[in-house]
């Protein structure tokens, strides 16, 4: 049997380096699943009339949510094998169903 080749990866990115796009769009299905996965069933990313009542456009996805996107957008970039020491991001505005993100 051969080895199997090395894994080729992408050099380590640096801050200020722009990754590949990465989109997907945010469905209400996918919000109320993305969700129930993490227990979060405050009725802000289940409910489009509780959403709106508390100032946002309708409902919209969860911290978890988010971070698992950016996490798949970096394995889509770098594959599975490297290591993620540390993800930091900041919500600065909602991202609701229907939204492209």
């Amino acid at each position: 049997m051969r080895p199997r080749p090395a894994a080729t990866l992408p050099p380590p990115p640096r801050v200020g380096d722009e990754l590949p796009p990465f989109q997907l769009t945010l469905t209400q299905q996918r919000l109320v699943m993305g969700a129930a996965a993490n227990h979060d069933f405050a009725p802000i990313h289940v409910e489009p009339d509780a959403a709106r009542a508390s100032g946002a456009p309708g409902t919209y996805a969860n911290t978890t949510f988010l971070e698992t996107v950016l996490e798949a957008a970096l394995r889509s970039w770098a594959g599975p094998t490297p290591r993620i020491r540390m993800i930091e991001f900041s919500m600065t505005g909602f991202n609701c169903a229907g939204d492209e993100i």
